[in-house]
């Protein structure tokens, strides 16, 4: 008899292949298909439509659970940036993403961009986030503020994104009335 490992780890026992080889080892389970959908791209769905509850494919994933993938699909400055970037950069980068996960949490509980600053921290506890600062809390309220649609005037349109730089995400409905964030993330330095 010799001993062996299981697929669990376990040790187990088990006769002695004949000439000392066994059967080809199993091949490793494929990973699952990776699905690209508005969230990973960097749109935040707020609310309407499919994202208010389980998405297609996913019966048993709530926004909440995509609020938090699409916080990691971002990742951090410190992740996106190459080495060197100026810090300023990169603090803008992470309040923007973080600024999305907390409006998102205070989109589901109802609160507009007069949340009290109590509600914020709320939110952000909810969302599994520290107390944001100040500098972020004007991003959070900025994010939840009138969404811009496909009707509204260019000029309107191009000062709520420019107005919006370099940390306010922007909300937006498209003609469907889902709602997304857009993230202003960094391309240069």
């Amino acid at each position: 008899m010799v001993y062996s490992l299981t697929r669990s780890g376990k040790q187990g026992r088990g006769p002695l292949p004949l000439h000392g080889r066994g059967p080809p080892p199993a091949a490793p389970p494929k990973p699952a298909p990776v699905e690209f959908s508005p969230v990973s791209a960097g749109a935040f769905p707020t609310s309407g439509g499919p994202s208010d509850g389980p998405r297609a494919g996913h019966p048993s994933r709530s926004l909440q659970h995509f609020t938090e993938a699409a916080l990691s699909s971002i990742g951090t400055a410190r992740h996106f940036h190459p080495e060197g970037t100026p810090g300023d950069i990169c603090r803008d980068h992470n309040r923007a993403a973080l600024a999305t996960v907390v409006a998102a949490e205070a989109r589901r509980r109802g609160y507009g961009p007069d949340l009290s600053d109590e509600q914020i921290d709320e939110c952000a506890e909810l969302a599994g986030r520290k107390a944001p600062s100040a500098t972020s809390r004007e991003a959070i309220r900025a994010a939840l503020g009138a969404p811009i649609t496909a009707d509204d005037a260019p000029e309107a349109v191009a000062a709520a994104v420019f107005g919006s730089l370099p940390s306010h995400p922007v909300r937006v409905r498209d003609r469907d009335g889902r709602e997304y964030f857009l993230v202003p993330i960094p391309a240069t330095a």
